[in-house]
C-alpha cells in the first residue's frame, strides 16, 4: 500500500534552494524551487522504521501552493540520479501526475515539466500545451510519486512559476 509522506513539514526552509517570494504581495509572478535528496528523505521517513527504500506508488508532498494561486508550470531536472532507477509523476491530490508523467530518475541532467522535455512534448493534464498549468482556490501541495519501487539516493530540483491572485475575484 502506497503511503504519502509531508517532505515540506520535515525538512528546513535551508534544503530550498530558492524560496518563494511574493513582490509587494498581491497579482505578482514568483518562482518557487525546491530540491528534494531522496537519501534525506528515507533517513527522514524511513530508517526510524527500518525501512531502507520507498515503495512503489508513494508521494513525497514537496512544496506547499498557497490558496487563490496559479502555477503556470513546473519543471524537473535530475541533479543526482538514482541507483535504483525509480520512475516519478509530479503532481498534485486532484492529478499525481498533472505536471511530469513518467520521469526516469535513472540519468542526471534530465530535464521534464510542463513547458519542454528532453524526449517528447509535454502533454500533461496541467502542460502548457494542454491545460496551461492550474489554478488552486484551495491551498494544496506539489507533490512528487514514486512509481517504482526504490528511489534511496537521487536528487531532483523542481521549480514552479507561480502567480498570486489573491487580488482577484476567480
Amino acid at each position: 500500500m502506497a503511503t504519502t509522506y509531508d517532505y515540506v513539514g520535515s525538512t528546513t526552509t535551508t534544503q530550498y534552494f530558492g524560496t518563494g517570494a511574493i513582490a509587494n504581495g498581491k497579482d505578482r509572478d514568483y518562482v518557487m524551487s525546491r530540491r528534494v535528496n531522496l537519501a534525506d528523505a528515507v533517513t527522514s521517513f524511513l530508517t526510524p522504521a527500518g525501512g531502507t527504500a520507498f515503495g512503489a506508488n508513494d508521494v513525497l508532498k514537496v512544496m506547499n501552493v498557497p490558496a487563490k494561486t496559479w502555477v503556470k508550470a513546473v519543471m524537473v531536472t535530475v541533479v543526482t540520479a538514482d541507483t535504483t532507477v525509480t520512475d516519478t509523476d509530479v503532481g498534485d491530490g486532484d492529478n499525481v501526475d498533472g505536471y511530469v508523467d513518467g520521469l526516469s530518475l535513472a540519468v542526471a541532467d534530465v530535464v521534464a515539466g510542463s513547458i519542454l522535455q528532453t524526449d517528447t512534448a509535454p502533454t500533461t493534464a496541467y502542460s502548457v500545451p494542454v491545460g496551461g498549468g492550474k489554478y488552486y482556490l484551495v491551498d494544496d501541495t506539489i507533490d512528487v510519486k514514486l512509481i517504482t519501487a526504490g528511489g534511496v539516493d537521487g536528487v531532483i530540483d523542481i521549480v514552479a512559476v507561480c502567480t498570486d491572485m489573491s487580488n482577484v475575484n476567480v
